[in-house]
């Protein structure tokens, strides 16, 4: 029986009760935080649903079931965009509710997913269909090495996400225009990311379960044959995102200076963009599949926050440089992140049999 252990939502309690302090990080707009209080309100309900629906298609995937996921995140997705149009403009009947009724989609769509979610799980008896005397008699032995194993993981996610939130700060210090270039950009760079996010998930499960079953030697040739074919498929797909870039900022009613600026910063994710794929299959695929979580952790955390973040802040805010050579000054991490992630694998101390 494969065991889930929830995670409390701290954002939560934070979002209901220091909406105004929160919003203020990253703006200094009063009009801008009115609005946004309500909303942030509303959507903060929905963490504990997303994060428990997280945990479910997680633990779905890594036993190889695989469509029911991504099939309810399709679903719950176009609830999303239907009632965000619906309740944002009061179509279809509904009341025009704007900002807050694009919260309110939102919410009801993470909810509707998680319930349906768990609903199919018992329904068709999967594994993680536990009843109460199940959820109650935990295995304390497992417990502690399942917290070994993921408490770096969970660190690593919070300074990630707190690296990436000091980005757009010194963004946002650096003037309106770069923010705006910035999160355009980054909108896109998720866009791209959606494939190599789904290959370096499947990786992790696919030798997971090889390491599992003992196959040492299979996973460390499957891992060599990943850090050679990622790398050339991201400089294939970069090609045409390089040429393309000067056509993105049309897609957006944004002023000559933020569409020049979007074009750099694309042409510059282009050009890293076979080293951030490489990483992400390196972290999230490779050494998180063979259990090397703290390893994994210090790669990603130490070149972020001991390099990138500092450099980012003295050239943008003090040495105050151009925001496409700051933009670039930010990509450093992923060399040396790649460097060493590569070093690991060939290593060969990234594999722990934890089964």
């Amino acid at each position: 029986m494969v065991r889930l252990y929830l995670q409390p939502s701290s954002g939560e309690l934070g979002a209901l009760q220091f909406p105004a302090q929160l919003l203020g990080l990253f703006t200094s707009d009063q009009a801008v935080i009115r609005a946004a209080i309500p909303y942030l309100r509303i959507t903060s309900v929905s963490y504990l649903f997303t994060a428990g629906t997280f945990i479910f298609q997680g633990v779905m995937r890594s036993i190889g079931i695989v469509r029911l996921p991504l099939y309810l995140s399709v679903f719950a997705l176009s609830l999303n965009a239907l009632f965000n149009y619906a309740l944002i403009f009061g179509k279809f009947g509904l009341p025009e509710l704007g900002i807050n009724g694009a919260a309110l989609a939102t919410t009801g769509a993470r909810i509707v997913e998680m319930l349906l979610l768990i609903a199919i799980t018992y329904i068709r008896k999967y594994p993680m269909a536990a009843n109460f005397r199940q959820l109650t008699n935990q295995n304390f032995s497992f417990l502690k090495q399942y917290t070994w194993r993921v408490s770096p993981v969970i660190l690593h996610e919070i300074g990630w996400s707190m690296g990436i939130t000091m980005f757009t700060l010194i963004y946002a210090r650096m003037g309106t225009s770069i923010l705006a270039a910035f999160n355009i950009t980054d909108t896109f760079s998720r866009l791209l990311f959606f494939m190599f996010i789904g290959s370096a998930n499947a990786t992790a499960i696919i030798l997971g379960n090889m390491i599992g079953e003992g196959k040492q030697r299979e996973a460390e040739r499957c891992a060599n044959t990943i850090l050679l074919a990622v790398p050339v498929l991201s400089i294939i797909l970069s090609i045409p995102v390089f040429l393309a870039a000067p056509l993105i900022p049309s897609l957006f009613n944004v002023s000559q200076e933020v569409s020049h600026l979007i074009t750099q910063f694309m042409r510059i994710l282009a050009v890293v963009l076979f080293l951030k794929s490489t990483n992400m299959h390196l972290i999230v695929g490779l050494l998180r599949s063979g259990g090397d979580t703290h390893y994994s952790m210090t790669i990603e955390l130490i070149p972020l926050w001991l390099l990138a973040i500092p450099l980012v802040a003295v050239c943008g805010l003090v040495l105050q440089w151009s925001p496409v050579i700051v933009f670039a000054v930010s990509m450093t991490e992923e060399l040396i992140k790649c460097i060493l992630g590569v070093k690991r694998i060939l290593s060969k101390k990234w594999i722990h049999n934890l089964t």
